[in-house]
């Protein structure tokens, strides 16, 4: 069974339009598209987990991974505790390395672990570019505008920088990275700063 794209469903009026518009840079209006066929399809194996390897492999991540519950149900893995080994491919959307070159540089950059990179981000924003939680923080990396302000500061960049350039990945990851950092000098000199991000 091939698992890697979306078989049939790519002849649904939703996929078709989904695509269209994603190729047209609108967004949001392709997330609804896309959401709207997700939750409507029936539960099998090659639907479900085709439908989220296509939705990764363009970049729609968040909508991607709502797919993986659908295929540890059918696979009678519901919970975390459940019976091993997982359906690689529900494995894989769900805790894909998503964002990875990104990632990668900056952890590379300020000597952090990529896992723990890749962690924060499924952990604070579930890969959500535009969340935004209820004490006000912001994209992947969950940054509160205060804090994202100091350190378009302290890094001179990006230029023209506004509150919005958090929903930005580039700038959430730089920014990210950019804070845990500061916080790890900081934790081995023997003090913190004070909470901001994460």
């Amino acid at each position: 069974m091939d698992l890697s794209g979306p078989g049939a469903l790519a002849q649904d009026t939703r996929f078709v339009r989904g695509t269209e518009l994603w190729e047209l840079g609108l967004y949001d209006e392709a997330r609804l598209e896309f959401e709207s066929l997700r939750e409507s399809i029936e539960l099998s194996l090659a639907t479900t987990s085709g439908l989220a390897n296509h939705l990764a492999g363009i970049g729609l991540y968040r909508t991607a991974c709502s797919q993986p519950g659908k295929v540890l149900t059918l696979a009678g893995q519901e919970s975390q505790q459940a019976l091993s080994p997982r359906p690689p491919t529900s494995t894989i959307c769900a805790y894909g390395l998503y964002y990875h070159d990104l990632i990668i540089n900056e952890a590379q950059k300020y000597g952090l672990d990529p896992l723990f990179m890749f962690s924060v981000i499924r952990q604070e924003s579930c890969l959500k570019v535009f969340v935004r939680s209820s004490a006000g923080a912001h994209g992947l990396m969950q940054i509160i505008p205060s804090t994202g302000q100091q350190i378009a500061h302290e890094l001179n960049w990006p230029p023209e920088y506004d509150d919005s350039d958090l929903y930005r990945p580039l700038v959430s990851v730089a920014f990210g990275s950019y804070y845990l950092h500061a916080d790890k000098r900081h934790a081995q000199r023997g003090y913190l700063r004070r909470p901001g991000c994460l």
